[in-house]
């Protein structure tokens, strides 16, 4: 596979490194993560379903509280609510690590294969 790579100029800040070290591990899925076991039986595979249970409207995100229905409902146009809380965000858009909310979840490859799978999650 071909692997994109940004450039590190010397005159990028910590800052602007660490940015573009994320946006490269994103573009080339993760390389470093390993990929979980998608045996049922392992705990892992099950403990690690948060943004799962969340799209099928199991759970509330955290800390808003708030089921996806209810975002699609009650939050949509309310620009001052959402700029007031970022924590849906993490929960909307989940993503393969770990991100500012941390009582959302990283997103793992067995939930984003099952969301994937289901039309009525998409």
């Amino acid at each position: 596979t071909t692997r994109l790579v940004f450039p590190l100029g010397q005159r990028f800040t910590h800052m602007t490194a660490w940015s573009r070290r994320d946006t490269n591990d994103y573009i080339n899925g993760y390389p470093s993560k390993k990929f979980e076991n998608k045996n049922s039986q392992n705990p892992r595979f099950t403990a690690h379903r948060k943004n799962l249970d969340f799209y099928t409207g199991a759970i509330e995100s955290k800390p808003d509280g708030a089921f996806i229905d209810g975002f699609h409902a009650d939050w949509k146009g309310k620009y001052r609510r959402l700029e007031m809380h970022h924590g849906y965000i993490q929960w909307l858009f989940p993503i393969r690590e770990r991100g500012l909310n941390y009582l959302a979840q990283e997103l793992y490859v067995h939930e984003a294969e099952a969301i994937r799978k289901n039309p009525q999650l998409k």
